[in-house]
């Protein structure tokens, strides 16, 4: 993280106040309309680079989300299911904490590789 963050200071990317655990970071000024997410877009899906394009809208340009109480109404614990069976293999698989012993940092680096 501090490599990165340092590189986006070197870059102008970012502007750095204060040293140590007082260190802020700020997006200058004169980056203007410059997407925070820009770097990181290469490597996300279609779905994710619309769903960004859509957070970076402005809060009135954004489609209006209609409560549905019958949605939940009609749910039934046990038997409804809101994920399909791949979606919900995928969190289990990816949420599973392993039992046997692992080498310290492990499991972090697992969940960074994600």
């Amino acid at each position: 993280m501090q490599r990165r963050l340092t590189a986006l200071v070197d870059n102008a990317r970012l502007s750095r106040r204060g040293s140590r655990r007082w260190t802020r970071y700020f997006i200058p000024a004169e980056a203007g309309s410059t997407s925070v997410h820009a770097d990181a877009e290469d490597s996300l899906s279609s779905e994710s680079r619309a769903a960004l394009r859509q957070l970076e809208r402005p809060l009135a340009k954004r489609p209006i989300a209609i409560y549905r109480s019958d949605y939940l109404r009609e749910y039934v614990p046990g038997e409804t299911a809101w994920l399909t069976e791949t979606e919900q293999t995928h969190l289990r698989r990816i949420g599973t904490v392993i039992d046997r012993f692992q080498p310290a940092g492990t499991y972090a680096r697992r969940i960074a590789d994600r």
